[in-house]
């Protein structure tokens, strides 16, 4: 054999090993491709279990917050009844009932009161005429007991029977709202969910968001709705509510689709709590979980040729910084960067929901403008302008409560509005302490700034009914103070008990 003959015969035995190897390369990428698309249909179906299993949670918990809250309002006011009843029993003979009763009324959220006789039927303190003699379970209720009744419409009512031993003399009557049940309840409530409260024959006792349903009125009876919807499904709802089970059914009741949650609690009779989500709501709580899982198969089909630590290092990333972003968007959306305040817009949004949700309350606006800011800016720098208003930011956060909206307008300019301010007395006071605040704040390390401003206030709704009105009196305020010498608070109108010399 020649020796051009012999390297030809090396050559090919490389090729031929090469050739060897590139197709075991292939069919361990195959192999790999096959086990992951199977670990990924596995995966994707058990995640989408899990995920569906977290909304359902999600949902659930809802469910039995809202129920929480009503009891626990239920329960309120079943025990400010006992407690009535026993303030009665304490002073029969010594004082005028029906003053107590008035007076109770006034002070509390009943709406009624009145002491009946023992056919159920009297007089409230207002001169309505009540009977409820034909009330189920009043008369089964034993001297010394209190239940919770659905009396009338849009009320329940806490009716304590009176009398010792087996003899009952009358019963207590007391009547309250439901009204009450869209602030302390259904609050925080979603537009694109309905929340129903009802009582143990099914009767829609509240509802917290009728306006575009013509099913869930008040007033109505919510279990023959479901009934006449599926009867199998309707029944099995009304048997564990009325064992007080929680559960999750998917109906359609008046051509609305819903998944509904419900759970129910025993206090004197069954009440429940029904919340109607629609399919896109629901998909809305799983989607974030399913875009991760979207993620990392791309991840698992476009990157075969990296380490699995590599793709699992990749989904982990991804999947933080997409919970980040959905933790901080609105935040960001919403903040100033630099002091960490509401930011100009967010700020008078928030006055101007306040005032137009809350008309009939007092409250006090500060616009205030650090004095002399542009030359703290062109001596010290701008590093330390930041740093002052800063620190001013922190400081505001400290001084007043979270409920308060604080904000910085843009510059060196910041809004306040303290909300629900009870007295004048207070007024003044805050007021005082925002100027306090001023004139002992110093800013800085080794370098001591002592940051002084002019403060305009404006009281709602004496001074304006709107955000402009009311932003208008306190800008007006703020350079009255700027004339008279700046490092000063000044009001649109002065209230009783402030002195400028004061």
């Amino acid at each position: 054999m020649s020796r051009m003959d012999s390297d030809e015969v090396k050559k090919n035995t490389a090729n031929t090993k090469s050739i060897r190897l590139q197709t075991l390369v292939i069919i361990a990428v195959a192999v790999f491709i096959l086990y992951t698309l199977i670990v990924l249909v596995v995966f994707s179906n058990n995640m989408s279990k899990a995920n569906g299993d977290l909304a359902d949670k999600v949902f659930d918990a809802q469910v039995e917050l809202y129920l929480a809250k009503a009891t626990g309002q239920l329960g309120g006011w079943r025990s400010a009844s006992i407690g009535e009843t026993q303030l009665l029993r304490e002073n029969e003979g010594h004082a005028d009932l029906n003053e107590l009763l008035a007076h109770y009324v006034e002070t509390s959220q009943a709406v009624a009161a009145a002491i009946l006789d023992v056919n159920g039927q009297g007089t409230t303190t207002d001169g309505e005429s009540i009977d409820i003699s034909g009330v189920k379970g009043v008369q089964e209720l034993p001297a010394g007991n209190c239940g919770m009744f659905v009396t009338k419409p849009g009320c329940v009512t806490a009716i304590s029977a009176l009398g010792t031993g087996e003899e009952k003399t009358g019963y207590l009557y007391l009547e309250y709202s439901l009204a009450v049940f869209r602030d302390e309840v259904f609050a925080n409530a979603e537009r694109d969910y309905w929340c129903v409260i009802l009582d143990e024959e099914g009767t829609i006792l509240y509802s917290s968001n009728p306006t575009k349903r013509n099913y869930i009125n008040q007033g109505d009876d919510f279990f023959n709705t479901l009934k006449a919807a599926d009867r199998d499904q309707g029944v099995m709802i009304i048997k564990d509510l009325m064992n007080t089970d929680s559960g999750k059914a998917v109906m359609e009741l008046n051509g609305d689709e819903r998944i509904l949650y419900y759970n129910s609690s025993k206090m004197g009779q069954t009440w429940s709590v029904i919340m109607g989500v629609v399919d896109s709501s629901y998909k809305a709580v799983l989607a974030p979980a399913e875009g991760n899982v979207r993620n990392l198969a791309g991840f698992m089909v476009f990157g075969l040729l990296m380490f699995v630590g590599s793709l699992a290092y990749g989904y982990i990333k991804d999947s933080d910084v997409g919970k980040k972003k959905s933790e901080g968007l609105q935040h960001l959306a919403e903040t100033d960067q630099l002091t960490g305040l509401f930011n100009k817009m967010t700020t008078e949004k928030k006055i101007r929901e306040y005032v137009t949700e809350n008309p009939n309350s007092q409250a006090l606006m500060f616009v205030l403008d650090v004095d002399n800011f542009k030359k703290v800016n062109d001596t010290m720098g701008h590093a330390f302008g930041d740093q002052v208003l800063k620190e001013i930011g922190d400081g505001l956060k400290a001084q007043f409560r979270s409920s308060d909206i604080i904000g910085r307008a843009g510059g060196d300019e910041f809004i306040i509005l303290l909300k629900d301010i009870k007295d004048t007395e207070i007024l003044v006071r805050e007021a005082r302490k925002l100027e306090h605040f001023f004139q002992t704040l110093q800013v800085g390390g080794y370098v001591k700034y002592s940051a002084t401003a002019s403060i305009g206030c404006a009281i709602f709704s004496q001074d304006g009914q709107t955000f402009e009105e009311l932003y208008k009196a306190a800008d007006q305020a703020l350079y009255q103070a700027k004339r008279r010498g700046k490092n000063q608070l000044a009001f649109f109108k002065e209230p009783e008990g402030f002195s400028q010399n004061a």
